[in-house]
């Protein structure tokens, strides 16, 4: 299992579940079984979220300002984008290839990384 707590689950498919966790790793696992199926290592930090569009992907965001795009069979890190700053809380898909990320609340293009809005009124980041 993981070394650290868990921070963030997502179901990838009725059998399958993903975790991510402060041992900045994501597991995925067969709910069946109850046995780690693959780990999925690149952040440099906590994992704070997880998102899956599909079944043959999803997305990690963590602690490091970073958001990964993930095959799910292969176990490969597809994509990195970087942020200015701080932790990415959380992450939901909007539609198709975008996601909505906060840190701040921006939606992003996960074809290229680029953010196609800003969705401000957060004081806070502004």
């Amino acid at each position: 299992g993981h070394l650290d707590e868990v921070s963030c689950l997502a179901l990838a498919d009725s059998n399958l579940l993903l975790s991510g966790s402060k041992d900045h790793n994501i597991k995925l696992w067969n709910i069946s079984t109850g046995q780690c199926v693959r780990t999925y290592k690149s952040h440099t930090y906590s994992v704070s979220s997880i998102a899956v569009p599909d079944k043959k992907t999803f997305v990690s965001g963590a602690g490091d300002a970073t958001i990964n795009v993930w095959d799910i069979a292969t176990g490969k890190c597809l994509n990195t984008f970087k942020g200015r700053s701080g932790s990415v809380n959380s992450l939901a898909f909007v539609s198709g290839d975008r996601i909505l990320s906060c840190s701040p609340l921006r939606i992003r293009n996960l074809s290229n990384g680029k953010s196609c809005r800003i969705i401000k009124g957060h004081t806070l980041w502004e």
